[in-house]
């Protein structure tokens, strides 16, 4: 375990608000073409005014708290989280965060990452701009991956395939640290549960392997209880919401399609288009000026 974690500051650069040691990653050309890449690392150790933001991000950060208790929110969302919690700034995001009780000791770590794959990997575990957050999720085994990963970065030179692996091992091992008490076992609670975050998170492009892997559990289970209770397979409840919504924004917003194909959860207005025109029998255009005539 890094000393990092209930000891002093050595080492690091004060400021009005914390003690701070951060570190760039040098990042190569080739790395950015990859599925996920480092842009820094760092820690702190915070001052009882420590407050941050509001503000935005150029890329995805995630934190980790090691001691202590923090306020955080982003966009809709707020939550005070403590040791062994951590969340998520995404891009383009209005975010702050500051320390919930000032008479204890806060202590963070975070990296910072980007590439095409960071939301999809974030999801996996997850985390959204949704739920930004996770609980109790840190532990012993990623506390020595952010080591790894922090060494690495204040040593200043790339580490190219080492780096890439400890990213995605770190995923990984985030993904298979979710809590038991999120494995729902009831099978009633897991249809109605689900259900109702397709129901809240639909709109951000989810699949039904999305959801196997949030709730735990198979996919020949899932898809079996799912119709049981419900009459219908989890991808065609999900493929309804996505055109039913999409069908009331045409009727009821001036929204464009590409803009209702995005807000539904797909990331090519052509793939909307054709859906709507299966699903309907009518293009989207065609049956906004049907509504309108």
């Amino acid at each position: 375990m890094d000393d990092f974690r209930g000891k002093g500051v050595q080492g690091m650069r004060e400021s009005d608000i914390e003690f701070i040691n951060e570190s760039m990653y040098p990042l190569e050309d080739w790395e950015q073409k990859g599925g996920v890449w480092l842009v820094k690392a760092g820690k702190s150790s915070v001052k009882p005014n420590y407050f941050v933001g509001p503000r935005t991000a150029p890329f995805y950060c995630l934190h980790f708290i090691l001691e202590g208790h923090l306020r955080f929110k982003q966009g809709d969302v707020e939550k005070t989280l403590s040791s062994n919690d951590l969340f998520c700034l995404f891009p383009g995001m209005t975010h702050q965060y500051s320390i919930a009780d000032p008479t204890q000791p806060l202590k963070l770590a975070w990296i910072g990452f980007n590439g095409l794959q960071a939301a999809d990997l974030l999801r996996q575990v997850g985390i959204t701009p949704g739920k930004p957050y996770a609980e109790k999720r840190f532990c012993d085994t990623l506390q020595r991956l952010f080591n790894s990963i922090y060494r690495k970065v204040t040593v200043n030179k790339s580490e190219g395939m080492d780096m890439i692996v400890l990213l995605y091992t770190l995923f990984q091992k985030l993904q298979t640290q979710e809590p038991e008490s999120d494995k729902i076992q009831d099978p009633y609670d897991l249809v109605y549960k689900s259900k109702e975050y397709m129901n809240l998170y639909f709109p951000e492009g989810i699949q039904v392997m999305d959801i196997i892997h949030r709730f735990g559990v198979s996919r020949s289970y899932y898809a079996k209880m799912f119709n049981k209770y419900l009459g219908c397979r989890p991808k065609d409840y999900l493929h309804q919401l996505r055109m039913k919504t999409g069908q009331s924004m045409l009727e009821n917003t001036e929204k464009n399609v590409t803009d209702i194909a995005l807000a539904v959860g797909y990331s090519d207005v052509y793939y909307f288009s054709r859906a709507f025109k299966k699903y309907f029998g009518i293009s989207p255009l065609k049956y906004r000026d049907k509504c309108k005539s």
